[in-house]
């Protein structure tokens, strides 16, 4: 069966059932696109650190609550109903790779797709207009490799409050690039092997100065290391 879980993002069980697999977020963060470096991620996915918990940050917060308002705007815009989630879903040949789609979408032309649901900061509306930000066109590619479809829909309410005439929303279609698709399994399919199958950690970059500050402690209080000759 390759539903992990049909509970929602963020919940206990979700997050159990999320062990031992790569996500969209983190397949994003191994292509370094990511909100995490490599090397964070391979610390928090092999235990040499806790993982981060982000699910009470405000922003993280914002968007679950808003979720189901960016789905009614965006089927109020285009005239599609958009299908409930199908849940945490592993790929089907590549058992370290899952991903949890928010919404399906059908339409006759294009069958079965994917349906992302975001919001996103007043200044970042107009990094939308030169197309879909990069992670989240990685994030999809993970949702359609897992799901076997091959387009998506996205669509993003921008927090502001612009005395415009445009949309409440933002929204795109894009189909399938079958030459990313290859190259991103490639590359996530090398990262497993190479840093987590052998427990052998990416270059370190700059921004890992906290994750290494957490993995080694200058001092323990109350230990004595014995050192040889």
């Amino acid at each position: 069966d390759r539903v992990l879980t049909k509970d929602p993002p963020g919940s206990a069980s979700w997050l159990k059932a999320h062990e031992g697999v790569f996500g969209g977020h983190d397949i994003a963060s191994i292509l370094g696109v990511g909100r995490k470096t490599p090397f964070q991620l391979w610390a928090e996915f092999t235990n040499k650190v806790e993982k981060e918990d982000i699910s009470k940050l405000p922003w993280v917060r914002r968007g679950n609550a808003l979720e189901p308002v960016v789905a009614q705007l965006y089927s109020e815009t285009t005239g599609r109903e958009l299908m409930p989630s199908p849940g945490m879903i592993r790929h089907p040949t590549i058992p370290f790779i899952a991903g949890t789609p928010d919404r399906l979408v059908e339409t006759p032309e294009r069958g079965l797709g994917i349906a992302e649901l975001k919001t996103i900061g007043f200044w970042k509306r107009d990094a939308w207009e030169n197309g879909i930000p990069l992670d989240f066109q990685v994030q999809c590619h993970v949702y359609m490799a897992v799901m076997q479809v091959e387009w998506f829909t996205i669509s993003a309410m921008p927090i502001d409050d612009r005395r415009d005439e445009t949309e409440p929303i933002l929204w795109m279609d894009a189909v399938i690039d079958p030459v990313f698709m290859d190259f991103m399994l490639d590359e996530v399919g090398t990262f497993y092997d190479e840093h987590i199958t052998r427990d052998i950690p990416p270059p370190a970059l700059q921004d890992d100065a906290s994750v290494l500050r957490r993995m080694f402690k200058r001092e323990v209080t109350g230990t004595v290391v014995k050192l040889s000759d």
